[in-house]
């Protein structure tokens, strides 16, 4: 059975494990948001204004990972910007469903609402540009293969991600292309991951001492009980920086303490042969 636009990117939503959608109805969104109120796998959480949503999802992000954001075009994604940009510096993967002017306006660029009162209809995409890690303008033509790039960006760097519907296009029906593969993963490389690793070890093995600062991507990606078994195997000791505090267990016997990081205690550290050793674990 074929889906339309949005029925195809909710159930692809669903099937990387996003159930909660944050957001503020629209005009434009508005068949996002009767999609998202009928689809029994998802729970619409409204707010009061688009921030308010954004931040919220912020929050459930940081608790429970993948999590969706819908807001009208221009004056709602406007809003909520302030979220947004947080969660791409904290690495929150934020799926964010902007309901757009239709298509026919803005192939003729005629003046609209929810605009800077010019031609230009996408000026808010690029206004927003860095605070995604990929962005995509969906149609019945490109939708699965956009969706796909879409979604491998997201968990890949673990950031926001920016999908326009435009209005009319949300309701129609998809063309699948049958030769497109889901969620295909980017992999490090196995020869420069090596290439790392056996850089890491020369420096640990050269140093007069050893100290862990765990990043806060492990907490983002679950990785803090594989950290963990890292330091307690090795016998060292690690620290946190105000970024990532709190990332593992500050009573742990292995901590040494919570501290700010500055290039100049960096550049005093390296000058006394202790290693650093910034565990990422991507």
């Amino acid at each position: 059975m074929k889906q339309t636009v949005i029925q195809y990117v909710l159930s692809r939503l669903n099937e990387i494990g996003i159930s909660d959608i944050f957001g503020v109805p629209g005009d434009y969104a508005f068949p996002i948001n009767r999609a998202i109120c009928e689809d029994k796998r998802f729970h619409w959480i409204g707010s009061c204004n688009e921030l308010n949503a954004s931040y919220a999802a912020d929050g459930y992000s940081r608790i429970k990972g993948l999590v969706g954001l819908c807001t009208t075009q221009g004056v709602g994604e406007l809003s909520a910007i302030n979220g947004v940009a947080g969660a791409y510096s904290e690495h929150l993967p934020i799926f964010h469903l902007i309901g757009m002017q239709p298509s026919t306006p803005r192939q003729s660029n005629v003046y609209m609402h929810h605009t800077l009162g010019i031609k230009e209809h996408d000026i808010f995409l690029k206004m927003s540009a860095v605070v995604y890690c990929a962005q995509a303008i969906l149609t019945p033509d490109n939708c699965v293969l956009e969706m796909e790039r879409i979604i491998n960006e997201a968990l890949y760097h673990w950031r926001p991600v920016y999908i326009g519907i435009p209005e009319d296009y949300a309701t129609l029906l998809i063309k699948e292309n049958e030769s497109t593969t889901k969620n295909i993963k980017k992999h490090s490389d196995p020869s420069a991951v090596n290439a790392v690793v056996k850089a890491i070890v020369d420096i640990v093995q050269k140093a007069k001492t050893v100290c862990i600062f765990p990043g806060i991507l492990i907490s983002r990606l679950g990785l803090c009980d594989t950290a963990l078994a890292i330091i307690e195997g090795s016998g060292l000791v690690f620290a946190s920086t105000p970024m990532d505090k709190g990332v593992l267990d500050e009573i742990h016997h292995r901590i040494l303490a919570c501290t700010l990081v500055t290039m100049e205690i960096l550049k005093s550290i390296l000058s006394l042969k202790i290693a650093i050793v910034f565990l990422i674990l991507v």
